[in-house]
């Protein structure tokens, strides 16, 4: 008994040395260590993020990222979205984690929605009122240069919905009609904003600076028509491609925010009491074929099915860390009660070509 008793600590020992080595080189796991499955929700779409889950408690996921790198981008591929679970990361890694998987990280300048800076280049996921969803898009495909990879932490789930919708916007290329491919092919989008003092978003917000001319010199790095209103607010308009062809396959996908941004998203008697105030031109956002043309409301309704049919969703737990390719997968939020605090990174700056 007594010798069956100091095997069993020496069994123990010997795994307590394991995961102690295996917290400390954590890249240099085994793959076995590691399972993964895919996440789906049942609903039919072929969006199926991969999840990843280590083996053994107190694996660090910063070091496993690192020895890990060339496999991690092989599965994004593959699947279009990972999502890291039960590792041991908290807010405060967030970054170096990102910076793990991404390399360097971008600033959100040009952007439409109001966030929170938490630090380095990490901020908060868009603020937005919790009874309201947040339709899928890619994020800033109306810039000129967008971000190729996102990451999301979740410090908090909330206590009922915000889930995170995704969708794979080659699968939305397909759901679209021929008749609307090939008129936004042959027509490309338009996005028209306008920063008016008090509502939304403030210019200087929107690209991290106070001076006229920073804006100036960005808008014509960018292809972005802009105008100084006699009142000091700010009208943009930028017309893009409608459709990505992905960097290897040349696969085609739906990435524009020609339906997000539509005059239609908004609630009907909000929609009615903001074109009183502004007039359609005066929309804070709306879009238009890049002709300026408007679309047809029909339009927009297709459009907006074809990412419903798409879509899956997954429900957050605490310290899940998500990556995607952003260049593929569209995201979104559901509606939410309680409180919920996300995280997001972005790098990998990927530059459009100019719409003819």
């Amino acid at each position: 008994m007594k010798e069956q008793s100091n095997k069993f600590v020496a069994l123990k020992q010997d795994l307590l040395s394991t995961i102690a080595a295996a917290d400390s080189h954590a890249g240099e796991l085994p793959e076995e260590w590691v399972r993964q499955e895919r996440l789906t929700d049942g609903q039919g779409g072929s969006m199926a993020p991969l999840c990843i889950r280590p083996k053994i408690r107190g694996v660090n996921l910063v070091d496993w990222i690192a020895g890990n790198g060339t496999r991690i981008e092989r599965s994004l591929a593959a699947h279009g979205a990972i999502l890291f679970r039960d590792f041991r990361v908290d807010a405060g890694k967030f970054e170096a984690a990102s910076i793990a998987l991404i390399g360097e990280l971008m600033n959100y300048v040009e952007g439409a929605t109001p966030r929170t800076k938490k630090g380095g280049k990490v901020y908060s996921s868009t603020l937005f009122p919790a009874q309201e969803e947040i339709e899928l898009h890619n994020e800033l495909s109306s810039a000129s240069t967008f971000p190729k990879r996102i990451a999301f932490y979740c410090v908090q789930p909330a206590e009922s919905g915000g889930q995170t919708p995704l969708a794979d916007v080659r699968e939305v290329y397909r759901l679209v009609s021929e008749r609307i491919r090939q008129d936004f092919a042959v027509r490309g989008w338009m996005l028209v904003r306008n920063f008016h003092k008090g509502f939304g978003l403030t210019w200087q917000q929107a690209f991290e600076s106070e001076d006229k001319a920073v804006v100036d010199d960005y808008c014509a790095r960018n292809e972005i028509e802009h105008e100084w209103r006699a009142d000091g607010n700010l009208r943009l308009r930028q017309v893009r491609s409608a459709v990505l062809e992905q960097p290897v396959t040349d696969a085609p996908a739906w990435f524009n925010h020609a339906a997000f941004w539509h005059e239609s998203s908004l609630e009907p008697g909000l929609r009615a009491t903001m074109l009183r105030e502004f007039g359609a031109a005066g929309l804070p956002f709306n879009t238009y074929y890049g002709d300026g043309k408007p679309i047809e409301y029909e339009t927009i309704g297709e459009i907006r099915r074809a990412y419903r049919a798409a879509r899956m969703c997954f429900e957050w737990q605490a310290r899940d860390l998500l990556y995607l390719d952003n260049l593929v997968t569209a995201h979104g939020r559901t509606a939410y009660s309680g409180g919920r605090n996300v995280l997001v990174a972005m790098g990998q700056p990927h530059r459009r070509g100019k719409w003819r």
